[in-house]
């Protein structure tokens, strides 16, 4: 974005990992800690020094944070490869991520809720949004994380049916828009101008907004090769 010579960027969210980014790009370093009640975790301390080493670190337990508390063998295995490991992934991600992120620089960034955010931004401006689509959902995706990380989090309010038909209101009534949803919203269908989908398995995004001359489409494709073998039929002779 920088390098297109667009620089005046603000954006908000509520999340830890969203913030801690956001903050990292809008040079407002997000502190974090371990919870008291969770001392077994006082191995990460050190990896929580603001700044990059936390924005890292965060990236790494968006991942790792999905295997702890459970007891079965596969998701106890993997929480301790991740701790066995975490130092060298730290080490590595860093110094793969680092160089791109400080290519990236926002205005500013504000851990705020959304619906108080829109209230403010200009009418003028372009507004871009991919708010969450189901009730809970941060709450859910970053349940673990939130238990045992600790940080000066916004108040927010979770989105209902009828809060969020008015914070999509507050979007499509400025002139310049554009509105992600992972759901057909029926009456944007005459603004629809992208739909696409990241993986085999995941689900489509719907792309809504103001203005567009096309309409795009993008799948994943999956390489498929000819297994060159006979096809067993009936019975098959000899030792198994």
């Amino acid at each position: 974005m920088n390098t297109a010579g667009i620089t005046d960027i603000h954006g908000c969210d509520v999340s830890l990992y969203t913030c801690v980014l956001g903050g990292y790009l809008a040079g407002k370093n997000v502190s974090v800690a371990v919870r008291p009640e969770h001392a077994e975790f006082g191995w990460m301390t050190e990896y929580l020094t603001p700044g990059i080493d936390t924005t890292i670190t965060v990236i790494l337990c968006t991942r790792y944070m999905q295997y702890i508390g459970r007891q079965e063998p596969y998701f106890t295995r993997m929480e301790q490869a991740y701790r066995n490991s975490f130092n060298d992934l730290h080490r590595e991600n860093k110094e793969k991520l680092q160089p791109l992120l400080d290519e990236i620089k926002i205005a500013g960034f504000f851990p705020m809720d959304a619906m108080e955010f829109i209230a403010h931004v200009p009418q003028d401006a372009v507004v871009l949004s991919f708010p969450p689509t189901y009730a809970g959902g941060y709450e859910k995706l970053y349940k673990n994380m939130d238990a045992v990380l600790e940080w000066d989090a916004p108040a927010y309010e979770v989105f209902t049916k009828e809060s969020f038909e008015v914070f999509m209101r507050n979007i499509v009534e400025r002139d310049t828009w554009v509105l992600a949803r992972d759901n057909r919203v029926e009456e944007l269908e005459p603004y629809l101008v992208a739909q696409f989908q990241t993986g085999m398995r995941s689900r489509p995004v719907y792309m809504y907004a103001s203005k567009s001359e096309k309409t795009y489409l993008t799948m994943p494709r999956q390489k498929l090769e000819p297994v060159h073998q006979k096809r067993l039929t009936g019975d098959i002779e000899g030792p198994m």
